[in-house]
């Protein structure tokens, strides 16, 4: 994918057309896997912490999503011209949000308040990932975010 210059510097990726088509699927990938982490999460938290604690998924998830963009506009400068960290957040998310919920599977036994905040914590790191790489998908083309959207609410 080549770059055009926009204003001040900032660059803005150019699609090409077959790997676009990839970039969107794996828009679509990330989008259903945290959907679904969400929902095992759910019902792991009503399983194990009993039904009040079902509401924490959903704040953890908005939590994760806003840190995960937010990192990523503080290190945008940084990471300009870089394709291969969109490899790399996109399997980060999916590799987190499919071991994550084995790990909590083993230690959602324990009901102290440390162990509680360990497993927010944890829960958190996929949606933060997939919050990065949203992120820099939808900042890395401005101009075809109506087909990443798309791709984004069919995945969830």
């Amino acid at each position: 994918m080549s770059k055009k210059s926009k204003k001040k510097g900032e660059q803005e990726l150019v699609p090409n057309s077959g790997r676009f088509n990839l970039l969107l699927v794996a828009v679509f990938i990330v989008s259903l896997s945290v959907l679904m982490f969400e929902i095992t999460l759910t019902r792991l938290f009503s399983v194990t912490l009993t039904y009040h604690f079902v509401f924490l998924v959903v704040s953890l998830t908005v939590l994760g999503l806003g840190l995960g963009a937010g990192f990523i506009h503080k290190i945008k400068s940084k990471i300009a011209g870089e394709e291969k960290i969109f490899k790399v957040l996109f399997f980060l998310s999916l590799f987190f949000s499919l071991f994550l919920i084995f790990f909590l599977i083993l230690f959602l036994k324990a009901s102290t308040i440390g162990t509680l905040i360990l497993f927010s914590f944890t829960a958190l790191l996929p949606f933060f990932f997939a919050g990065m790489f949203l992120s820099l998908v939808f900042t890395g083309f401005p101009r075809q975010s109506g087909k990443i959207y798309f791709a984004d609410l069919l995945g969830a």
